[in-house]
């Protein structure tokens, strides 16, 4: 569905994440033994990083990124549309 409506919706979300404050990378601590004694660094925790990655690994253009990502939002949709029903309608469940 395409008007002015949606632009807008767009419009404001697009704001919403340029405004935000970028999400924090997952970190793992590390020890080292070094020249001088125990050493203790912070490093970027890359398998948690990548567990939160769309599609990784897959050959992806923009739209079947986008594709994939309607299709989670639809099915998404669908199981809180169903849970509402079922707590409206517990006994036709």
């Amino acid at each position: 569905e395409k008007g002015p409506k949606r632009s807008v919706a767009l419009k404001i979300a697009a704001r919403r994440v340029l405004d935000s404050d970028p999400p924090e990378l997952p970190m793992a601590k590390h020890k080292v033994q070094g020249l001088h004694g125990l050493e203790h660094y912070e490093l970027v925790n890359i398998g948690a990083l990548q567990s939160s990655c769309e599609l990784l690994g897959e050959s992806v253009t923009v739209d079947t990124m986008l594709q994939h990502r309607r299709q989670r939002e639809l099915k998404d949709r669908l199981k809180r549309t169903e849970a509402e029903r079922k707590r409206e309608w517990p006994e036709s469940s």
